[in-house]
């Protein structure tokens, strides 16, 4: 379940501040994995708990399967990367 407002003209605001306050903040690397599906896993539980996430890298390693060479990375911004640790701290 969510923790805050995931849908309707709060969650936009919201979004749309964090879009202007992210022109200064930086993204930290959050996770490695070997495969796109287990990064957008960790993404999709990342954004049910109201934390923004981006993966990097995903078409990087389809072509050739070489997920050991260049791994997908889920990104946060700094300021999240303590609460995606709390909600999953195996990564």
């Amino acid at each position: 379940m969510c923790k805050t407002a995931c849908r309707g003209p709060t969650r936009r605001l919201r979004l749309e501040q964090r879009y202007e306050a992210s022109k200064t903040m930086k993204l930290v690397e959050f996770g490695r994995f070997t495969n796109a599906m287990e990064a957008m896993m960790v993404k999709g539980r990342l954004e049910a708990e109201g934390i923004d996430a981006v993966v990097f890298d995903h078409g990087m390693n389809i072509a050739d399967s070489s997920g050991w060479l260049v791994p997908v990375r889920v990104m946060v911004l700094d300021d999240d990367l303590a609460a995606a640790k709390e909600i999953l701290p195996e990564i």
